[in-house]
């Protein structure tokens, strides 16, 4: 394996091959659960129809509850008023972890 060049805008860690192997099958893995279970939810929605309970043999299992939410257009009120934005708008610290391209 070639390093890549290092410059002044990054920093480099050399891990080990095994554990980002497995880190990636995990995540593949989950991905793959979650398009079966969005799946699954999909078909127990449409089956629930107009109630609210879902049940199994008489036993509650599932709730399914129908609701609205109000959002806040951050990027609307950044350009109509950039004052009030500035104001009432904080930043705090992140991390994100991302394939390589």
């Amino acid at each position: 394996m070639t390093m890549p060049e290092l410059d002044d805008e990054h920093t480099y860690v050399e891990v080990d091959r095994d554990l980002v192997k497995a880190y990636r099958e995990a995540v593949d893995a989950v991905k793959e659960k979650e398009v079966v279970a969005d799946r699954l939810k999909a078909k127990v929605i449409e089956a629930a129809g107009d109630a609210d309970r879902v049940t199994v043999d008489g036993d509650v299992v599932l709730t399914y509850t129908r609701t609205s939410t109000t959002r806040l257009d951050s990027k609307r009120l950044k350009a109509q008023w950039p004052q009030i934005w500035e104001e009432f708008s904080s930043t705090k610290p992140s991390a994100s972890l991302r394939w390589a391209e």
